[in-house]
């Protein structure tokens, strides 16, 4: 469970992959899950997830740099201290979607 303004959870991961692998898979997964890109700069990717029931979404952060990449995910209430492990479940669910992506290629 993350405490901080806002709530966030962030990890970085090393692969075996390129930049323009990576860079070409993070679309794919981000629209296999369902979530938004607002914007594209260079290596870096922001977006949001969809809001539901019990959330008001969050913002999404992903980085390329060679052959790691990270991201970070935020709760969209710059006021929530909590989020009950919501964002370090969107950074998971983000990691495993890349592998079956990649995999796939």
């Amino acid at each position: 469970m993350a405490i901080g303004l806002p709530a966030s959870y962030e990890e970085v991961i090393e692969t075996p992959y390129t930049d323009l692998q990576l860079m070409g898979a993070v679309p794919v997964c981000i629209e296999n899950l369902g979530w938004e890109i607002h914007e594209t700069d260079d290596n870096l990717f922001t977006g949001k997830t969809l809001t539901g029931s019990l959330t008001m979404g969050e913002r999404i952060f992903i980085r390329v740099k060679g052959h790691k990449i990270g991201m970070r995910s935020e709760s969209a209430i710059p006021t929530q201290i909590i989020d009950f492990g919501k964002n370090k479940r969107m950074v998971k669910a983000f990691f495993e979607e890349l592998n079956k992506v990649l995999e796939t290629e």
